[in-house]
């Protein structure tokens, strides 16, 4: 537990936050709640709890007693809201639907060549936009599209600027045409509601065609850190770090993407709902929010072209890292 003056001396740091004292102040306040000097990799994007690249730091039951996880949630909120205002809409929901995105010979052009593609739900060399716009596709075709229509709308939301460097190299290297098969009660994993990152980050989708069933679900206003969400966060923090999490969530939630089940999104007075997209739509959406991919009752095609932007420097309040 913490005592009130530290609750005091929090709350001052938080309110007087800075771009320029960002750096210091949150330094500070971590000594203030953990009681020693924090690890640099505190304030990085590292998410892993149990798998892949474990850090000691992370298995450390005590700090997530303290609140290890939710200090981190919550001051990456702090940079990411020191970097710009975003969109308002995006703000709020977590998510937005952007309908008659392309105009109609770009968007049948860029139907065209996604229906091209085989059935393939993850990123390939052969899928790559990076690879399609260095090679055999009309170059000011794609340039005009992921540069100067979908990049910009995406920087804007995750508070990035649309010249940054960092932010514009991570989106074209995870963008790919996707050509997903949805198959009813098939046990996907992605059909779990999770949050991706502890941190504001976003993925986008470009659908040709209409997508009703089981495309996308998401829990609008997740990205709000409710006392509810804080709880939930805490309580599986601590859960992964002593082994005692309840391995229905499956790996996912030990990696550090946190699985919500129904009860738990009712305890936090979340609802998923299905987000319906019409032909030449743009989805954005927050993925540290709660969101899955949807079931289906029939066999489902999810034709799009997909990516991120998920920049591994959370805690910078500046845009050009």
């Amino acid at each position: 537990m913490i005592s009130g003056a530290q609750c005091d001396d929090i709350y001052n740091i938080e309110y007087y936050l800075t771009e320029d004292n960002f750096a210091d102040q949150t330094q500070l306040a971590y000594k203030i709640l953990f009681g020693e000097d924090p690890d640099p990799i505190v304030f990085t994007g590292h998410k892993f709890f149990l798998t892949k690249n474990v850090h000691p730091l992370f298995g450390r039951v005590d700090l997530m007693e303290k609140g290890l996880h939710i200090f981190r949630m919550i001051f990456a909120r702090h940079a990411h809201d020191l970097r710009g205002s975003g969109i308002e809409e995006y703000n709020r929901d977590g998510v937005m639907v952007i309908e008659n995105f392309l105009d109609d010979s770009t968007s049948k052009k860029i139907k065209d060549f996604i229906l091209s593609y085989p059935i393939c739900e993850n990123i390939q060399p052969f899928n790559k936009i990076k690879e399609v716009m260095s090679k055999e596709y009309d170059q000011k075709l794609f340039y005009n599209v992921f540069k100067e229509k979908i990049f910009p709308v995406c920087a804007e939301a995750v508070r990035r600027v649309d010249y940054e460097d960092a932010a514009w190299d991570h989106f074209l290297h995870t963008s790919y045409v996707q050509r997903l098969q949805n198959n009813p009660s098939n046990g996907d994993i992605q059909k779990v509601c999770h949050s991706d990152v502890f941190y504001p980050c976003l993925k986008y989708w470009y659908f040709p065609e209409d997508v009703n069933e089981g495309a996308f679900m998401y829990a609008k206003g997740s990205t709000t850190l409710s006392t509810e969400q804080l709880d939930f966060y805490l309580r599986e923090s601590i859960a992964v770090t002593n082994g005692t999490w309840d391995t229905r969530r499956n790996k996912g939630h030990s990696e550090g993407s946190f699985r919500a089940l129904p009860d738990d999104l009712a305890s936090m007075n979340l609802k998923l709902e299905p987000i319906v997209a019409k032909a030449n739509s743009l989805v954005v959406a927050d993925t540290s929010g709660f969101h899955c991919r949807g079931d289906v009752t029939a066999p489902t095609t999810r034709n799009a072209v997909h990516g991120a932007i998920r920049v591994e420097a959370p805690f910078e309040t500046e845009n050009n890292v």
